[in-house]
């Protein structure tokens, strides 16, 4: 029987984590070993961890991990102690599942060629609400497609039409960090995830998604989310800047130059320079300029002028293209 080394990152979720590590006790699969990446927490997290589950291996950050550092930090430790044939089981330590769910993800990991499994995420006070999704990355439309998971009770418990994961959840075979490495420094937070199954896409290594395998969310979504509003200096270099930012420009930067075929590169990172006009029209909605002689005053909207140059852009984007065909000797 494989073993299963479960890594969960954490900071100052004290209450979430005991949640989740008391789903991990009950658990019907036994050769299973739990590591928590302890990020610099200040609300005791280390301590119930030692009185209440003194199996649990507790790794201790300074506080400037986040994702992608915990888990990197995490899967070197487990490297020392694994042997062939073991699972690195990636979880949130705001989740909750089933007393079969470790069993039942190894077994559909095992049947499909130890493949990567994932799992649906599910609200923790609506089981039927999905909160995570599977997904394919299509860098053609231009980032994630969330997939949608049938109700059909003939439907197959699995499926192979994705790409990457998030870390929700996901079971890992241990070879497949002996092949591809660790999680990406470059990537602290967001996309640390996306990247790395990406990669082992790439590789060849198969992946299936279980609609069986479920998990339950039981916190409100983290992270800075950007909405259309008026916003003042220090929100904008947040939502931009801020590693807790899905908008962050500087993971994306990353995202697209890590996974982005070369034919889609430039396409997407026009997305990012889009996000950042989006963001900073927010700084000044609406502008009223005066003209110097006739004193009148006019209303300059910067979303309007974001969408002019957008389009202005995609005309010169055109004509580049239909200007290297020529040279080429092929028609527009």
């Amino acid at each position: 029987m494989p073993k299963v080394f479960i890594l969960i990152p954490t900071h100052n979720r004290k209450g979430l984590l005991r949640k989740c590590l008391r789903c991990i006790y009950q658990q019907t699969y036994i050769e299973r070993e739990t590591v928590v990446i302890d990020d610099g927490s200040a609300d005791g997290t280390g301590g119930m961890v030692s009185r209440e589950f003194p199996q649990v291996k507790v790794l201790t950050g300074d506080g400037n991990l986040w994702w992608g550092g915990a888990m990197r930090m995490g899967v070197v430790h487990i490297l020392t102690r694994a042997k062939v044939g073991d699972f690195v089981l990636l979880m949130n330590d705001d989740t909750t599942f089933d007393e079969q769910y470790v069993k039942n993800i190894i077994s559909l990991s095992l049947e499909q060629r130890r493949a990567i499994v994932g799992s649906p995420c599910y609200d923790e006070s609506d089981k039927r609400k999905l909160t995570g999704a599977p997904v394919f990355m299509d860098w053609e439309k231009g980032g994630a497609i969330p997939l949608k998971v049938p109700n059909d009770p003939k439907r197959k418990n699995w499926t192979s039409k994705i790409n990457t994961f998030n870390g929700r959840g996901t079971l890992v075979p241990i070879e497949v960090f002996h092949h591809l490495g660790n999680f990406n420094k470059h990537l602290v937070h967001y996309g640390a995830d996306y990247e790395f199954f990406l990669r082992a896409k790439q590789y060849g290594t198969p992946m299936v998604f279980s609609y069986e395998a479920r998990v339950f969310n039981s916190a409100s979504p983290g992270g800075t989310s950007f909405k259309r509003r008026t916003i003042l200096l220090k929100e904008w270099w947040q939502l931009l800047f801020s590693r807790r930012s899905k908008s962050n420009i500087i993971a994306s930067y990353h995202l697209i130059r890590l996974t982005c075929p070369s034919r889609y590169k430039m396409r997407n990172y026009k997305k990012v320079v889009f996000r950042i006009l989006d963001v900073t029209a927010c700084l000044f909605p609406t502008l009223v300029l005066t003209a110097p002689f006739t004193g009148k005053r006019v209303e300059l909207n910067l979303y309007d002028l974001r969408h002019h140059l957008r389009s202005s852009l995609k005309m010169l984007y055109g004509l580049l293209w239909c200007l290297r065909r020529k040279i080429k000797g092929l028609p527009c």
